[in-house]
C-alpha cells in the first residue's frame, strides 16, 4: 500500500515539475499526492493571471505611445491588436 501511495506522490511530483519547468525543491515530494495536485493547479492558475498580466501591461505601453508610433511599439512587442 505504501509503494502506491509513493507512486501516486512521484507522479503528482512530476506534474509540479512539468508545470513549474524546473524541478521543485525534492523535499516537495514528501507532500501526500492531493497536496501536490492543489500548489500545481494553483501554480497554472497564477502562471495564466501573469500572463494575463503581462498582455494587459503590453496594451498599456501600445496606449501610451503617441498615435503615429503605435503600430512599430506594437510590432516592437510582437503585441497582435
Amino acid at each position: 500500500m505504501a509503494t502506491a501511495a509513493t507512486n501516486k506522490t512521484s507522479i503528482a511530483f512530476q506534474q509540479l515539475s512539468k508545470t513549474l519547468g524546473a524541478k521543485p525543491p525534492k523535499a516537495l515530494d514528501e507532500l501526500p499526492a492531493r497536496d501536490l495536485q492543489d500548489l500545481t493547479t494553483k501554480v497554472e492558475a497564477a502562471l495564466v493571471q501573469h500572463q494575463e498580466a503581462m498582455v494587459q501591461a503590453e496594451l498599456s505601453i501600445v496606449d501610451q505611445a503617441p498615435r503615429a508610433l503605435r503600430g512599430t511599439v506594437r510590432k516592437i512587442l510582437g503585441v497582435k491588436s
